[in-house]
């Protein structure tokens, strides 16, 4: 029954599902399982992005829709994949699991930043850099989260709090900010947004968080 259970779980999560396919994640509950999208068994040894430790009673609890009494530990696992995606795997698989609670809960609020930080590295890549996302003049302290590649990734990091959003691009600053004020001023962003001569197209996706369903929306200008 917990077999399926825990399938279940990973496959309807909104922490789960795309986010974690491919991922590899040992669960130690009294015995060690070996749990994924498409299947859940005993593990027989071989490398994982993560390792959930919790006890059998916890287990249950949280299978069950209900906080975890004890502690749950969340460890990197030894597969060869950069921590930053083992890191995120393993907290979107304790997340999926129940670990913070059951989804959406307004006491979760301290595990938005972790789950965030977790879509990002798996959605965009990795936090190369961190800067003001406007001239520190602006008043507006908003941060702008750097990928470095064949193509430059410019994030937003500060909004999922307050608007439950951050944007995404590839394209010149511009459109990121142009999208992060509009929000800011009205609340809401639209489907495009026209800045004199340029114009962006808004996509949104969802971005799954404790306390509410975000968006990661990528920002294209043309």
């Amino acid at each position: 029954m917990r077999e399926l259970q825990l399938l279940e779980r990973i496959r309807r999560s909104p922490f789960g599902g795309a986010w974690l396919r491919g991922a590899r994640i040992r669960l130690d509950a009294g015995a060690a399982t070996l749990w994924s999208t498409d299947r859940v068994l005993l593990h027989d040894g071989a490398p994982v992005d993560a390792v959930i430790t919790c006890s059998p009673g916890d287990l249950d609890l949280m299978l069950s829709r209900q906080p975890p009494t004890d502690q749950v530990v969340l460890s990197l696992g030894d597969r060869d994949v950069a921590d930053r995606v083992k890191q995120a795997r393993g907290g979107l698989a304790a997340a999926a699991l129940g670990w913070c609670g059951p989804w959406p809960d307004e006491q979760a609020a301290d595990h938005v930043d972790l789950v965030r930080k977790a879509i990002l590295d798996l959605a965009v890549g990795p936090a190369d850099a961190i800067t003001p996302l406007f001239p520190t003049d602006s008043g507006i302290t908003l941060r702008c989260r750097r990928t470095e590649g064949a193509r430059v990734t410019l994030c937003t990091l500060g909004l999922a709090e307050t608007h439950g959003v951050e944007f995404v691009t590839q394209g010149h600053a511009r459109g990121l900010r142009a999208a992060a004020l509009r929000t800011l001023k009205q609340g809401s962003w639209p489907s495009e947004i026209t800045l004199g001569e340029h114009r962006f197209r808004l996509t949104p996706r969802p971005m799954p968080l404790p306390t509410r369903l975000g968006w990661l929306v990528r920002v294209d200008e043309g």
